[in-house]
């Protein structure tokens, strides 16, 4: 039995390689760019609705963004 699974868990790797890469953050997929999510993040921070802290985050994302590591999800 532990062989069938072995062979199972090999079996899914290959078909998770196969499978086609995103060409397009899920960030620019939802907000069209990036400029665009971080401008309405920016907006939110500004009127009080995220903390100031979320700037730190942004600059996560933007450096997430900068280096396509989305597409090693």
């Amino acid at each position: 039995m532990a062989n069938a699974r072995a062979l199972l868990r090999r079996v899914q790797k290959v078909e998770q390689a196969r499978l086609p890469r995103p060409r397009l953050s899920p960030l620019v997929t939802a907000y069209g760019s990036f400029t665009a999510f971080e401008a309405e993040c920016m907006a939110k921070i500004a009127a009080n609705k995220l903390d100031r802290d979320f700037e730190g985050v942004l600059a996560a994302f933007r450096r997430w963004e900068a280096d396509a590591l989305w597409r090693f999800q």
